[in-house]
C-alpha cells in the first residue's frame, strides 16, 4: 500500500490539497467558545463537549455501486492544559481539543451486500491561546481507519479497500512542521518529513479547522493557510462565498436541557484552494448572541460533507452541547 491522496468518510475535511499558497491577511480569533468573549488568554477551568449524529444522504439508493450507512457520532472535547514544543522550550498554557468519530457502513454492488465494515478517526491537537498566539498549533496526532470505495468492482467482495493509518505533526515554533505518517497495514511505508509552513495570515492546524472557525469574523469571507500531512503540502482554505446570515430551528440538549431552538446563525461554504480542491463543504455556525453572555457559544451547528467518487453527502448536526460556567 502506498501513500494515498485520499479522502474517506473517516475524514472530516477533504484531503486532497494539492495547492501551495501565498501570503494571506492575518485574522483576528475572538474567544466565542466562552460565554464571556472577553475573557482573552485567561483560560484555566475551560471543559466542553459537543456531540453530533452523522447521517448519510445517498446520491442514488438505485445505482449499481452505492453505498449505505449506519447512523454515526462525531465527539468534540476541548479543555485546557499546559503544553511545550518539546526541545528545551518553556512550557506554556493552552487547549487540548480531543475528537471521535465512528461510522459503520457497507457497500453493495448490483444490490448484492459486500462486508460490514467501520469508519473512524481518532485526532488530538494541541494549541496555544487565541489572543496572544492565534490559536498558533503545537501538536496534533490523528488516526484513521477508512473503506474506500472500488467502483469498478464486479462484485461486492471486491467493493472497498481499507486503509488504517496515522500521522503526528509537530510544529517548530512558527517556521516548520515535521510529520510522520505510520502504516498499519504496511510497516515499511512509514515516513517523516519536514514542511515548510511559509508566513503572511493567519495558519491552523487541519485538526483544529473546525474549532478555530468559531473564532472568526463570520459575516465576511475569510482565507487561512493549513497543511495536509499526506500530500505533505502547504494550502489555502477559503470561504467560496460571503456568508450568509440566517436563523436555524434545531433540537438539541444544551446542558442537560433538550428542546427546539432558533438560533441565529451564519451559513457558509469552505474549499481548499489548487485546481484539484475537491467540493465546497456547507457549515452552518451559531452567531455570538453578546460578548457578555454568548449563550450558543458559537458552535458548529450543522456541516455537510461529500463521500468519494460522488455517493453521497455526510450530515453531521449538533445533539448535545455541554459547557461549563465560563
Amino acid at each position: 500500500m502506498k501513500i494515498k491522496k485520499i479522502a474517506c468518510a473517516a475524514a472530516l475535511a477533504p484531503i486532497m490539497l494539492l495547492a501551495a499558497c501565498g501570503s494571506t491577511p492575518q485574522l483576528t480569533v475572538n474567544t466565542n467558545w466562552y460565554s464571556n468573549t472577553n475573557v482573552g488568554d485567561n483560560i484555566t477551568g475551560t471543559k466542553e463537549e459537543l456531540l453530533y449524529t452523522v447521517n448519510f444522504v445517498p446520491e442514488d439508493d438505485k445505482a449499481d455501486f452505492r453505498a449505505e450507512y449506519d447512523p454515526g457520532k462525531l465527539t468534540m472535547t476541548l479543555t485546557d492544559e499546559t503544553i511545550s514544543f518539546g526541545g528545551g522550550t518553556s512550557p506554556q498554557h493552552g487547549y487540548h481539543l480531543h475528537t471521535e468519530y465512528e461510522i459503520k457502513g457497507r457497500y453493495y454492488v448490483k444490490n448484492v451486500a459486500g462486508d460490514e465494515f467501520t469508519d473512524f478517526t481518532r485526532s488530538d491537537v494541541w494549541f496555544l491561546p487565541a489572543v496572544s498566539e492565534n490559536l498558533r498549533p503545537v501538536r496534533s496526532y490523528k488516526e484513521v481507519q477508512c473503506a474506500v470505495p472500488v467502483t469498478a468492482a464486479k462484485e461486492a467482495k471486491d467493493a472497498e479497500n481499507v486503509y488504517h493509518y496515522s500521522y503526528t505533526t509537530d510544529y517548530k515554533e512558527t517556521q516548520s512542521a515535521t510529520v510522520t505518517y505510520k502504516d498499519f497495514l504496511e510497516e515499511n511505508n512509514n515516513a517523516e518529513y519536514v514542511i515548510k509552513l511559509g508566513s503572511g495570515g493567519s495558519y491552523f492546524d487541519n485538526e483544529e479547522i473546525l474549532f478555530a472557525l468559531r473564532g472568526l469574523d463570520l459575516s465576511a469571507a475569510f482565507t487561512f493557510r493549513t497543511i495536509n500531512p499526506i500530500t505533505r503540502s502547504r494550502a489555502k482554505i477559503s470561504t467560496v462565498s460571503k456568508p450568509t446570515a440566517e436563523s436555524v430551528t434545531l433540537t438539541f440538549s444544551l446542558n442537560g436541557v433538550s428542546e427546539e431552538r432558533t438560533v441565529d446563525s451564519f451559513n457558509f461554504a469552505i474549499r481548499y484552494g489548487g485546481t484539484n480542491s475537491g467540493r465546497a463543504q456547507n457549515c452552518i455556525y451559531a452567531k455570538r448572541t453578546s460578548a457578555s453572555q454568548n449563550t450558543y457559544r458559537n458552535i458548529l451547528l450543522r456541516l455537510e460533507t461529500y463521500a468519494l467518487s460522488s455517493l453521497g453527502t455526510f450530515v453531521y448536526q449538533i445533539s448535545e452541547a455541554t459547557f461549563n460556567d465560563k
